[in-house]
């Protein structure tokens, strides 16, 4: 064997696990290769089991419930950044906060869908968020899809309110319930004292985080929960 490339314990497990796939193939030609075990006992029990052993405890909760524990373990870290724009996790929580109560304002609650037909930001960010907060599942939607196909997931997701902007908003289908978001100018991103988030209905485990679409290039694009 190569001695710059190998070390002789190296080689040495190499050539028995080539006897043992020869040996095997001998006793049965037939045999199919998925069949044949080229790792001896000791080795599948230390790759399988042994260097497996990585189990820790989670600590379980909802999407909006784990972001609120890591805003209190670090409001002013940063949590994102788009452009020119950095937010601290306290200033996307409160963010966040204000999106939930314009949703809430306008019906949603635990168990809807809400579409999310936002460009690329760190608004866009908040409020999927305040989607989650709102007790809510969030539907993405990437504006650069095709007409037909933004029209289709809509259809096919039935949300109870889809999020868009300015530039976005002409491609929500006609009928389909929007609120046109503007963080900027909208006064339902203000909580006003009766939009507290806290008294909102929380998503449970069991309920829906989100909605993501297949690419559908085998038929139609279908919706996974």
């Amino acid at each position: 064997y190569a001695v710059d490339l190998f070390d002789e314990v190296t080689a040495r497990g190499l050539s028995e696990r080539l006897v043992r796939v020869l040996e095997r193939v001998a006793a049965d030609p037939d045999v199919r290769v998925s069949e044949i075990d080229v790792l001896g006992e000791g080795e599948r029990s230390r790759v399988v089991e042994r260097w497996n052993e990585t189990a820790v405890p989670v600590v379980s909760g909802s999407l909006a419930g784990l972001f609120e524990a890591q805003v209190g373990r670090s409001p002013d870290a940063v949590a994102v950044i788009g452009g020119d724009r950095r937010w601290s996790y306290g200033e996307l929580d409160a963010a966040a906060d204000r999106v939930a109560c314009g949703l809430v304002a306008r019906g949603v609650g635990r168990g809807d869908l809400v579409g999310v037909l936002l460009e690329r930001s760190v608004d866009l960010v908040a409020v999927l968020l305040g989607v989650a907060k709102a007790g809510a599942g969030f539907v993405p939607v990437d504006p650069a899809y095709p007409v037909e196909r933004i029209a289709y997931m809509l259809r096919d997701s039935a949300p109870a309110l889809v999020v868009s902007s300015a530039g976005t908003g002409p491609l929500v289908p006609e009928g389909t319930p929007s609120w046109v978001f503007d963080p900027t100018t909208d006064p339902a991103t203000d909580p006003g004292p009766d939009l507290d988030p806290g008294v909102v209905e929380r998503a449970g485990l069991d309920d829906v985080a989100y909605v993501i679409y297949t690419s559908g290039s085998t038929g139609r694009p279908k919706g996974v929960v």
